[in-house]
């Protein structure tokens, strides 16, 4: 569907890598697949100077050029914003009485509050079909999250606002949840009744590349599991044949998320580690920060009583991976593999070749390689057509950080069961 309301998307701070990496391409793509209509205008805004050229760089094609602007944006002067409200008010009028208006704000966290203000101090919420687009962190902790929040919504409602976790958009994470509800041979079998263990697994083959402030201030906890994890693990949750109707994807996900807690009771499923060249890279000699994390939690649900739920995410592993993995009673695997590949295998039993009635078991597999579209691509479809489904709700965070808080305080009173790891290391070899 192309998007025929007349939009102006604003992404303040084009010039990050975040930009240029996902979010440029993102737009370059829907504007290729003639998504975004002959109403849609991009400004592009930074500190400098910019062309457009520069901005778009490799992205380029005709059409999105021709609707390309760029500005040039101190996020800490209200005058600067002051000019931009007037510029972008006569671009939208020019476009139509119903435009609306969405910023993406591509800015470090530390920058967040003031851009906030900005926007809001300058009138900006009170144009009458307006958003924001948030990118994480969203907070530290709890506390930091709420705070974070409350400055936002004393702005904007909360319709107003699309918060991202860019893997609830990944082809196979939205593949999972029709995967479970469509297949009634799948969805017969999704309880407690015939599942005993979900893990949820992201790991990684490269170490803190270049992002040493960042991951000293967040760590795997935080930066991974707290977000992705923990929507991963929600999305599984949400039982079969939910008749999950249009808007309802976020209550049933947070409905899920309420349910988890930390096993507390399962010290040793409580793992921690950092790889051996971490302190060096960061400069940090005595650095305790996690570059590896797995965590047991518990579902309160009677839906999922006394099924292990097992979260884990790190950094210099032995492979690049992101995967669901269901374990069912009877010896069997469903296995959801969202990077670096896009499949779905399930075990099944068959004979086996010869003249013996002999069974073995093989995985039914699909894959998906290839095929569908960029995650922030359709954020940004999404965005733009007013669909909250694939974004993050605000009590949805808070619940995040509710389930990661025993943890977090734990781990700020000692440092002793910090476990150190080599590279390329398998992450099942990493226990206390």
């Amino acid at each position: 569907m192309t998007i025929t309301q007349p939009t102006v998307l604003v992404l303040i701070g084009i010039t990050g890598d975040l930009a240029g990496r996902k979010l440029v391409p993102g737009i370059a793509n829907l504007a290729a697949d003639g998504r975004l209509g002959d109403k849609f205008r991009f400004i592009g805004t930074s500190r400098r100077t910019l062309s457009v050229k520069e901005a778009l760089g490799e992205n380029s094609n005709d059409y999105l050029k021709s609707v390309t602007t760029t500005y040039q944006l101190d996020p800490t002067k209200a005058e600067d914003f002051e000019q931009f409200k007037t510029y972008i008010g006569d671009l939208a009028a020019k476009l139509g009485e119903d435009a609306k208006i969405i910023f993406y704000l591509s800015v470090p966290p530390e920058a967040m509050d003031d851009v906030i203000e900005q926007l809001g101090n300058s009138g900006f919420n009170q144009h009458k079909d307006v958003s924001l687009m948030l990118e994480k962190p969203f907070g530290q902790n709890l506390e930091s999250a709420k705070a974070l929040m409350g400055k936002i919504t004393s702005y904007f409602r909360e319709d107003q606002l699309f918060l991202i976790d860019h893997y609830l958009a990944k082809e196979m994470t939205q593949s999972l949840t029709i995967l479970k509800d469509d297949n009634r041979w799948l969805s017969a079998d999704w309880s407690n009744q015939h599942i005993k263990h979900i893990n949820i697994k992201i790991y990684e083959d490269i170490g803190v590349e270049g992002r040493a402030d960042f991951y000293e201030q967040t760590g795997a906890l935080k930066d991974v599991l707290q977000s992705h994890a923990l929507q991963l693990t929600a999305t599984t949750l949400i039982p079969a044949i939910a008749n999950l109707a249009a808007g309802t994807l976020p209550k049933r996900r947070l409905e899920m998320l309420k349910s988890l807690r930390l096993d507390q009771s399962n010290d040793a499923a409580i793992i921690r580690g950092q790889y051996q060249t971490y302190k060096t890279e960061v400069g940090n000699p005595i650095s305790s920060v996690e570059t590896f994390v797995s965590l047991p939690l518990i579902s309160d649900l009677p839906l999922w009583e006394n099924v292990t739920i097992n979260v884990a995410t790190g950094k210099k592993l032995n492979q690049k991976l992101t995967e669901v993995e269901i374990i069912f009673k009877v010896s069997r695997r469903l296995l959801i593999q969202i990077e670096p590949e896009q499949f779905v295998s399930y075990d099944m039993s068959l004979k086996a070749a010869g003249y013996d009635s002999v069974a073995h078991t093989t995985s039914l597999k699909y894959n998906n390689e290839g095929q569908g579209i960029e995650a922030y691509q359709r954020l940004f479809y999404d965005a733009l057509r007013g669909s909250h489904e694939l974004f993050v709700g605000v009590e949805e965070i808070f619940e995040q950080w509710r389930i990661i808080e025993p943890v977090m305080e734990r781990w700020q009173l000692s440092d002793d069961d910090l476990i150190s790891y080599e590279a390329a290391q398998d992450p099942a070899n990493i226990k206390q």
